[in-house]
């Protein structure tokens, strides 16, 4: 199986990218929010959703913490969601 790493941008928080990619980094390129994965860039695609709350937001239970970026003076938390919405 060959790997690479892909960039995947999380400005509208749904992402397809390969099975069973595994997540690197998460960080701010040229403003945008993004994500970088090993993935094999052939296997089948899948749809995975992801979150980003600021500190002292409201987490809910089946949300899997990716990382943490910073944007200037703001320090934002990427989650991937897993069947579960945010409370209002």
């Amino acid at each position: 199986m060959k790997r690479s790493i892909y960039k995947y941008s999380l400005a509208d928080g749904v992402v397809s990218m390969p099975k069973n990619a595994r997540i690197l980094k998460v960080g701010m390129q040229d403003g945008i929010p993004c994500l970088w994965a090993t993935v094999d860039p052939n296997a089948e695609r899948e749809t995975r959703e992801f979150s980003i709350l600021g500190t002292g937001c409201i987490i809910p239970n089946r949300w899997k913490y990716i990382g943490t970026m910073f944007d200037r003076q703001h320090v934002w938390h990427v989650f991937e969601n897993f069947g579960q919405l945010m409370e209002d």
